[in-house]
Order: structure tokens, then C-alpha cells, then sequence
């Protein structure tokens, strides 16, 4: 990390300034692509390419292949078996671009003439090796040879179909070498993700996001209150189901082309986009159950009596010692009992509705999902039982019986236009909404297992009011049950993009992107309900709602030349991030039986925390390439980050790369 002699941007300006340059970015963006409209030549002579791509091994249609005539946006994907229509194509001589995820692009000229239709048929095969593939980056589609960090892609699609995945986080779990996918341990919670490792002790070390090339919010630890451990995760909000491709951004020279925040990793996902041709529905549901398959081991505990006479528990310590004559041995395993086993079977249910097509000129994916789940954890029928006579009632509400599960809902909008041959635009929005109930579990000493798992063995202990443990810790199962968590949640992630290519060698594009989160937290325990001897017995109550609001202008530019059989690519751009977080909640103790509000309560408390932090970055990239082999890469980027303070300047992150495609060169031997 360098550091430049004069900031960016300092002190109480940051803010200010960073905005004002952010929405010059916005009004030049927009100029630049109405400009870009208008200069278009007016329904200049154009003529249709259409044809078949299939694999070359097996002759089977390739679906989904990226068919682009090369300087402009018009294009298309292949329908399921395999054929692409593409109107509206300049007249004279051209070249189409196929491109796949797993296959080796391919490009061949072509000739059109107006009024007339060229009919170009392409086989591909699987790519050798993984360097041949083709991502996306921030500065457009590249090949992996030709960039300077390491990269990791997941065909979302194949995996699907090799195995159920209910969420993002068990998408990712064993699929990228140097990605620890940490899963929590009860229906909704997320999971910790590290790339290549632990970057920091204090910091923040999970990776960037992006969906569409917009930033999202993917927080692991998305809750306001605690219940042990395991908390909702926003990256588990986005449906696997909707997902195209995913491509992983490793190591710290991610940072040069997008920013401060992403030295520990990028994870960058692509949706679904619509194909032309007709209509294609697909109906997916899923129904299973739900178990917890762990042991757990006995649990024991040995009677004695000491040298006084008296007859009490005899440690190991104490026999080796001689302090205690053992005479007998108590085996117990709540886990393993029915009657007090806090677990049963849970059950799951999904259901989705998927459709996709249009014509060479507008293509559309829409997709809807419901899933349900209820968790493993279950109250014991003797503890209900119990609470039905001490309450004096034939029923005990669900949340406290069942206080694991999830319900979502998803869905999803994508439409892809070309405007005109050299401008096309990408609209993407997509909806969340969902509710949740957590339980009080694993790192907590008032959680369910660690009041199965972790008592004495013995069954004849009683808790102050004399109501039998039956082998739990220090509660009754029922009371920990009784505490009751809940979160709600609403998301929108809309995003724009525009891709215009003015001329043969310049490409040119602009996203911009709006995440928001709505989100209402809430735990309560009723009077005269919950664990005994805690001021929550008397009535409690949090209830906290949060927005969070992430939100994204990212603007480029690459120019690609050839000097002398020497390849050259320039991409230069700008990216404007925006966080925000505000958060109010109150807390009420001392309820009146029955009430579940705060303003029932005797004592009542408030707070109110907001949070802003604003990204500037420039940044710019120069590549050369030799032959189609040899690739060397410099760039650097320039950020700013209203979290920096007063006193420290911008930030400079440098790299340089080169790359090699060995197998490429002359001398290299070839095998069939």
C-alpha cells in the first residue's frame, strides 16, 4: 500500500466533496448515454445472422452461449437447442464472439448484407483448462489468461442440478479452493465466509458482493439481538435458483479495480438473463425433512462417600486421592431420551416458478420462489404439558414450541434491451421479504443445548421452585423455550446498466444500483413466562428496526487497439459507493401479564443509531498482450473513504502482472 503526498479528499470536506463528484458522475453518465442514442445513424442498412452452436465432442446444442457481434451490443444467447437469431446487424463485414462458461470462446467473420440473412453455424468445445474461461470484471468480459489475480468461477446451473442447495452459503461450501465456508447450525441462520483465510483480528473480513455490478449488503451477523451464536446472513436473502454464474475475486490485488474493501475477496454474481425465442417456463418444488444427524456423548456422574461419612458426588480428583470411596454410577444422555430430547424432525417445502424469452431486440427472466422451513428444535411433550397447566391453558403458542423456522418469498425481474446496434441497457430488480424465529442456542449459557448437553447426569435435581430438571443443566426445557425471537424482513436490489460502444475500439458503461433493506427485530419474553431467577421472568421486551441502504455508481471506459501484433487494452474508471445504516429500538422490562408492547411496560428505554460512510475511487488498468500468449498488466487505483479521518490522505493500491499461456508456444509439446 502506497501513500500519495496530497489527499484526495480530507477533514469534513469528504463528505461534501464526495458527493458533489458522485453526482457529476451520474449527470455525465447520463448525458454520455443520450448523447450515445442520438449519434446512432438512423436505421442505417442492416441484415440477420442467425445459425446452431453445438458441442463439438458430442454434437449436442450448447444453451445459453453469448453470441455478440465484436464492437457493439447487439447480441444474443442460444435457446435450449442451440440456435441464435440476431437482427438489426450493420451491413459489411463483422465478427461474432461465442462465449461460454466451460468452453473456449470462439470468433469467425462474417459478412452481411442488407436486406439479406448470413447463416453462421459455430462449434465449441470445453475448455482445456480452466485459464481458458471466459469472467466478468470490472472492466468487462476477459479471459482468466489474461488477468493478474486469481479467479475462481462456479457453473450455478450444473451444480443445481448435481445436488439440492437450499441457500447461497451451501452453494459456495467446497466449490472455490481457498473459500472456508463456516455453515451455522439452525434453519435461517448465515454463514461465515473467509477467502484465502483471516485478513484481520478487528476488522471486518468478510468478502465484497456484487450482483449485477452492484454492491449489496451480505453481512453475516445481520441481527440486533443476540441469541448465542449463529445470526441471519443477507448474502442467504438472494435465491440460488436466479443465479447464473458466480465468479471469486481472490487476494489483495482485487482491491486495485474495486476499492478499499475488497482485500478480502470479491464474490461477483451474475442472474439470469432472458433468452430470445419463445416463452420457457420452468416449475421447480421441492418438499423434504429436516434432522439433526450429531451425537452427543453420556453424560456421568459418581456417588460416594468421603472420609466424614457423608455421602455426595465423588470426582476422579477425589478417588485418586482417597478423599472418597465410590459406590455407584449414574449414566444419562437427555439427547438420547425422548421425553427430554429438545430436537425432533423438522420439514422443508419449496416452490418456484421461473420464465424466460423475447425477441432479438428485448429478452426477459422472471422468477418467484416460496420456501418454507421449520427448524429441528422441538419443546419435550413433558415440558408442554407442564406450561399448559402452570399457565392454565390447552395450547402454547408456536413460536415457543417451534422456535426455529423461516418463510421467504423471492422474486425477480430482469429485462435486457439493445436500444440501438451500439447502445444496450439491463434493468434487474429483485424482492426479498421475509420472517424468521431464532433460538436461544449454541454459544449461550441460557441456550437449549447447552442446557441438554451440559447438566450432571443426575435426574432427582430441582430448580428453586421446585420443579424437576430431569437431567437439564439449570432450567427447565419449557423456560428456555419460552423466550421467543423474531425477525422481518423487505429488500429491494434494483440495479441499471448501460453498455454503448461509440466506436469498433471503445466500449463504454455505466451501472447504477440501489440496495435497501427494511428490518424489524424483536425479542420478548411474557410476565411470569422465560427462565426463572432472570429480571425477564417480570416481562421483556426489545424491539429494534434497522435500514440499511447500500448504494452504487460505477462508470468505465475500455479502449482495445492493436500496435505493431502488439494488443493493447485501456480501461479507466470511476466508482461512487454510498453505506448507510440507521437503526432505532426500544427496550421495555416489568410487562403486565399479557402485554407484548413497550409502551405497556414500566420501564422503558429508546436509543437511535445512524451511520454513514461514503467510497470514491478512480482507477486504471493498461494491458499488453503478444500473440495471444504472453499478457502483462498494470494498474492502480486511487481511493477515498469518509471513514479515513481528517488527517489521513488517500489511498494508492498499485499492481503489476504478467501471465503466460505456455501451453500456447511452439516449442511446448502437444498431446492428443
Amino acid at each position: 500500500m502506497l501513500r500519495i503526498p496530497t489527499p484526495l479528499v480530507t477533514g469534513a470536506g469528504v463528505r461534501r466533496t464526495c458527493a458533489r463528484v458522485a453526482f457529476a458522475l451520474v449527470a455525465a453518465a447520463s448525458l454520455t448515454s443520450f448523447v450515445g442514442a442520438r449519434h446512432v445513424h438512423a436505421q442505417a442498412a442492416t441484415g440477420t445472422v442467425s445459425g446452431r452452436v453445438t458441442d463439438v465432442a458430442t454434437s449436442n446444442p450448447i444453451s445459453g452461449v453469448r453470441v455478440l457481434v465484436q464492437g457493439t451490443t447487439v447480441g444474443t444467447q442460444t435457446a435450449d437447442d442451440g440456435r441464435y437469431t440476431i437482427r438489426g446487424v450493420p451491413a459489411g463485414a463483422a465478427t461474432l464472439e461465442f462465449t461460454r462458461i466451460g468452453y473456449e470462446p470462439k470468433r469467425t467473420p462474417v459478412t452481411i448484407t442488407a436486406g439479406q440473412s448470413a447463416v453462421i453455424n459455430m462449434t465449441m468445445g470445453q475448455a482445456a483448462y480452466s485459464l481458458s474461461a471466459v469472467v466478468t470484471t470490472v472492466t468487462g468480459l476477459q479471459r482468466k489468461v489474461e488477468l493478474a489475480n486469481s479467479t475462481t468461477q462456479i457453473d450455478v446451473a450444473s451444480k443445481l442440478a448435481e445436488t439440492p442447495v437450499n441457500d447461497l452459503s451451501g452453494l459456495l461450501s467446497g466449490r472455490a479452493a481457498g473459500v472456508q465456508v463456516t455453515q451455522g447450525g439452525a434453519t435461517g441462520t448465515g454463514a461465515r465466509i473467509r477467502i484465502r483465510g483471516q485478513g484481520s483480528l478487528s476488522l471486518n473480513n468478510e468478502p465484497l458482493v456484487y450482483i449485477d455490478g452492484v454492491r449489496v449488503n451480505s453481512g453475516a451477523g445481520s441481527s440486533s439481538i443476540g441469541v448465542g451464536g449463529s445470526t441471519p446472513s443477507r448474502l442467504n436473502d438472494i435465491n440460488p435458483a436466479e443465479i447464473e454464474n458466480i465468479e471469486i475475486v481472490k487476494g489483495p490485488s482485487a482491491a486495485t479495480l474495486y476499492g478499499t474493501e475488497a482485500a478480502n475477496g470479491v464474490i461477483n454474481i451474475t442472474t439470469k438473463k432472458g433468452k430470445a425465442g419463445k416463452t420457457q417456463w420452468t416449475l421447480t418444488t421441492e418438499n423434504g425433512i429436516v434432522e439433526e444427524p450429531n451425537t452427543y456423548p453420556d453424560l456421568y456422574f459418581a456417588w460416594g462417600t468421603n472420609t466424614a461419612g457423608t455421602r455426595g458426588a465423588c470426582l476422579l480428583t477425589s478417588l485418586a486421592t482417597g478423599a472418597c470411596r465410590q459406590d455407584s454410577l449414574i449414566v444419562n444422555n437427555t439427547i438420547n431420551n425422548p421425553a427430554t430430547d429438545p430436537r425432533t424432525r423438522g420439514n422443508r417445502q419449496q416452490y418456484g416458478l421461473q420464465a424466460s424469452g423475447g425477441n432479438d431486440r428485448v429478452q426477459f427472466f422472471v422468477a418467484g420462489q416460496w420456501e418454507d422451513e421449520l427448524g429441528v428444535y422441538k419443546m419435550p411433550n413433558s415440558e408442554i404439558q407442564r406450561l399448559q397447566a402452570e399457565r392454565g391453558t390447552s395450547t402454547i403458542p408456536i413460536e415457543q414450541e417451534r422456535p426455529n423456522a423461516l418463510n421467504r418469498i423471492n422474486l425477480r425481474t430482469n429485462l435486457t434491451a439493445a436500444l440501438t446496434p451500439t447502445l444496450n441497457m439491463q434493468v434487474s430488480s429483485a424482492y426479498v421479504t421475509s420472517s424468521q424465529r431464532l433460538p436461544q442456542n449454541e454459544d449461550n449459557a441460557n441456550g437449549l443445548m447447552v442446557n441438554a448437553i451440559g447438566g450432571l447426569a443426575r435426574t432427582d435435581t430441582r430448580d428453586s421452585r421446585g420443579i424437576a430438571l430431569n437431567g437439564w443443566r439449570a432450567f427447565p426445557m419449557g423456560d428456555v423455550f419460552s423466550r421467543t425471537t423474531t425477525q422481518d424482513l423487505d429488500r429491494f436490489v434494483n440495479s441499471l446498466a448501460t453498455r454503448w460502444n461509440p466506436k469498433s475500439w471503445l466500449a463504454t458503461r455505466a451501472t447504477f444500483g440501489i440496495d435497501f433493506a427494511a428490518r424489524v427485530d424483536n425479542g420478548i419474553n411474557l410476565f411470569d413466562q422465560g427462565i426463572n431467577n432472570l429480571p425477564g421472568r417480570l416481562g421483556q421486551i426489545t424491539n429494534n428496526r434497522t435500514e440499511l441502504t447500500q448504494y452504487t455508481v460505477d462508470l468505465g471506459a475500455t479502449a482495445t487497439k492493436t500496435f505493431f501484433g502488439i494488443g493493447s487494452k485501456t480501461s479507466v474508471g470511476a466508482q461512487y459507493f454510498r453505506n448507510l445504516f440507521s437503526q432505532t429500538g426500544g427496550t421495555g422490562e416489568q410487562l403486565p401479564p399479557g402485554a407484548t408492547t413497550i409502551t405497556a411496560a414500566a420501564i422503558r428505554n429508546g436509543q437511535q443509531n445512524q451511520d454513514e460512510t461514503i467510497t470514491l475511487g478512480y482507477y486504471v488498468e493498461q494491458q499488453f498482450s503478444w500473440a495471444d500468449q504472453v499478457f502483462l498488466t498494470g494498474g492502480m487505483r486511487l481511493d477515498d473513504n469518509s471513514a479515513f479521518g481528517a488527517e489521513f490522505d488517500a489511498v494508492l493500491y498499485p499492481k503489476v502482472g504478467v501471465s503466460w499461456l505456455a501451453s500456447s508456444a511452439k516449442f511446448m509439446p502437444k498431446w492428443n
